[in-house]
């Protein structure tokens, strides 16, 4: 992408070498942005400045939990650098035995506005985000979407607020607080989540932001599941994430109810 679009090819990777300035391009989704700007320290030995490129959506977040000099993907051709680093490939390039080797959680780390709606609506109980879609215009959200109707049973064990911004189909009167009125860029979901006491979620970024944040996060990802859960040996995250995959094709009923086994034991 980076030849196709600016001309920029392996040449001018980075291998291993001491230069004054990196550039780190953050690829893929704002969810695999999330991943991988966690091996954004690990360069810092290897040069004097650091750069971060990434999307719009992202670079506000970023900046607010402390990383510096960010910039966004379109400035790699306006400022100055030695070598780039596809950040995907970092941990190949890094020679890491795994994605958490090096990785200080959380690192994404700010101070949070407290939200008093939530704990007005809360009175006192759990409060549970819950989050059951992707972005409509990726190819594959039919398979990570999972029906609400299957998600509302759990204000059994607390107050359930919904942090579905795009294409909402939640029913009327069902015991969910909307909560997408306040979300207007990743810094409010930050909030959100900092103020929640657990976060369930389908195979999006919010997954990530939680489990970046050492937030209490349980994901159900689909029967082919992202290189983040796909392994059952390999951890992308500490134990405050649980994976539960979807078991059966065009079917959550045997994940959701073991989403409600693991709710019961823990609440």
């Amino acid at each position: 992408m980076l030849k196709e679009k600016y001309g920029i090819d392996e040449t001018q990777r980075w291998n291993g070498e001491t230069v004054d300035t990196i550039a780190y391009y953050l690829e893929g989704g704002m969810g695999d942005e999330m991943i991988f700007i966690r091996f954004a320290e690990h360069f810092k030995k290897y040069c004097k400045t650091l750069k971060i490129f990434c999307t719009k959506s992202t670079k506000p977040l970023f900046e607010s939990c402390g990383y510096e000099r960010v910039f966004l993907h379109e400035d790699i051709v306006r400022t100055k650098w030695d070598k780039f680093v596809p950040a995907m490939s970092a941990p190949h390039f890094l020679g890491l035995p795994g994605p958490c080797e090096g990785v200080s959680f959380p690192y994404l780390n700010r101070d949070a506005k407290p939200d008093p709606e939530m704990n007005e609506v809360a009175k006192c109980r759990k409060k549970i985000c819950i989050r059951w879609k992707g972005n409509p215009e990726f190819e594959h959200d039919q398979f990570r979407s999972i029906p609400i109707e299957k998600l509302v049973g759990l204000d059994k064990f607390g107050q359930l607020f919904s942090i579905q911004i795009e294409d909402s189909d939640l029913p009327k009167n069902a015991p969910v607080w909307d909560l997408s009125h306040l979300i207007n860029d990743w810094n409010d979901t930050y909030d959100i989540f900092n103020e929640s006491d657990i976060i369930i979620t389908s195979c999006t970024a919010t997954a990530h932001l939680a489990g970046a944040m050492g937030k209490r996060v349980i994901v159900l990802p689909p029967l082919v599941p992202y290189i983040t859960w796909a392994s059952d040996s390999i951890k992308w995250y500490g134990d405050n994430v649980t994976v539960l995959k979807q078991m059966e094709y065009n079917s959550w009923d045997k994940t959701i109810d073991k989403l409600y086994e693991v709710l019961e034991n823990e609440f």
